[in-house]
């Protein structure tokens, strides 16, 4: 299925360690694709192998609905993991979207402060997050076994 091209490419992505990743919007022109590929709208991106890049495939209208009627709640951080993509908020509270339906399975609740890092464990059953108030949370999901999610550990060691 091939989209239309955007008014705006991106021509460059650049990643220097330490700062901001660089990028150049090229409006109005879409780069020559490469031998082999289609001639659907394919950037041209540099960027150094340890930097990631989040580009939007698809609608992300799934990963916005839980905020979108309030104004002061804003996504603050994510981690994506092989089934889910937490994202932290604002309000403290943890958006759990399942990876590929983008659909929200669960929201922990979190009164210790907006969520500025989430973190998932390697079998997608531990997520951890850091807060505004320097305190770090361990949850247990639970989702395999159907049952509430569980706050394992709350950690003070980082408070400022």
């Amino acid at each position: 299925m091939e989209t239309e091209p955007s008014a705006a490419t991106i021509s460059d992505v650049t990643f220097d360690p330490g700062s901001s990743p660089a990028v150049t919007y090229d409006p109005g022109s879409n780069p020559a694709p490469a031998q082999g590929q289609s001639s659907a709208s394919t950037p041209a991106m540099t960027y150094d192998p340890g930097g990631h890049v989040l580009t939007d495939l698809s609608s992300m209208e799934d990963l916005l609905a839980p905020i979108k009627t309030s104004s002061r709640i804003k996504y603050t951080c994510l981690s994506v993991s092989r089934r889910f993509i937490s994202l932290g908020a604002t309000t403290g509270g943890l958006y759990l979207f399942h990876r590929e339906k983008l659909k929200c399975l669960q929201l922990l609740a979190n009164k210790e402060g907006a969520i500025t890092m989430v973190t998932s464990a390697p079998d997608d059953n531990l997520v951890a997050i850091a807060t505004s108030r320097g305190l770090v949370v361990v949850w247990e999901l639970n989702i395999e076994r159907r049952a509430k999610p569980e706050r394992l550990r709350i950690s003070t060691e980082h408070r400022g």
